[in-house]
């Protein structure tokens, strides 16, 4: 009697407890988990160091701003599809590269940022346009003005002297002064001076009048600081007429000294 009355008892509670548990359960679902992805990497800026424009063979850096510990590379459209860039060892975030131009190749081309954390996670993102313009012209080489284009440039003045003298006229110190200006401010220069004479007079004589009248041009200009070592003269007489004319006007023409330079 007692078994039965037991046994029964712990049928009920059995079916008590199960009602419980479906109850229960009914009321408490399942929890679901939503699998959330990691965003993308932030980029602040991407540029280039070239804002006045490159020419073809320049080498033109490239920098961006960003999450650090990425995969970065930068593109110039058509022009460079891909440089990678390196983060900065004391500046994290900072990434840098440089891309040489390809010759031959103009225009203006979009600057492309590209960072990547993993193949699902990549950002992108526009700088500045890089302008490559065409390559500049050598530059001509210089010309270097040599005594032959100062000769004929007439830089130093002829003086001329009075018949049958050596001495400086007055006119004739006012050129050599003129003259002794040009050849201080153009030390690598030298100078040959020449003295001539007028027809008249014989050859013999007229030689050395002309070495007088070369030798007191040559004197001025010693006195007045002129290496020694820059200056030579020479005398060509009544051979080397400036005028070949037979009267007073040719005659005073050709009582001279002329100064030539030298190399």
């Amino acid at each position: 009697m007692y078994s039965m009355y037991h046994g029964k008892a712990l049928s009920l509670s059995v079916l008590a407890l199960a009602g419980l548990s479906f109850t229960s359960c009914a009321k408490h679902p399942a929890a679901s988990f939503e699998v959330v992805q990691a965003p993308p990497p932030h980029i602040d800026s991407v540029a280039h160091g070239a804002p006045e424009g490159a020419h073809p063979g320049d080498t033109v850096s490239l920098t961006m701003k960003g999450d650090a510990g990425m995969t970065a590379s930068a593109s110039l459209g058509a022009l460079v599809p891909s440089v990678p860039l390196s983060e900065d060892a004391s500046e994290k975030g900072l990434y840098r590269g440089t891309v040489r131009l390809p010759e031959g190749k103009t225009g203006t081309f979009d600057l492309t940022g590209k960072l990547a954390a993993d193949e699902s996670r990549v950002s992108t993102l526009p700088g500045p346009p890089l302008r490559v313009l065409t390559a500049p012209a050598a530059p001509s080489p210089k010309h270097v003005a040599t005594a032959a284009d100062f000769n004929a440039q007439k830089v130093l003045g002829t003086i001329h002297f009075d018949f049958n003298r050596a001495d400086l006229r007055d006119d004739s110190r006012t050129s050599l002064a003129s003259s002794l200006e040009w050849l201080q401010a153009h030390a690598a220069f030298r100078v040959l001076i020449e003295g001539h004479c007028d027809e008249r007079g014989t050859n013999e004589y007229n030689m050395s009048l002309g070495d007088r009248r070369a030798n007191a041009a040559k004197e001025y200009l010693l006195k007045a600081g002129i290496d020694a070592s820059r200056l030579r003269t020479i005398s060509y007489g009544e051979e080397r007429p400036i005028d070949p004319g037979h009267n007073e006007a040719a005659w005073a023409a050709n009582r001279r000294a002329e100064f030539i330079l030298e190399d």
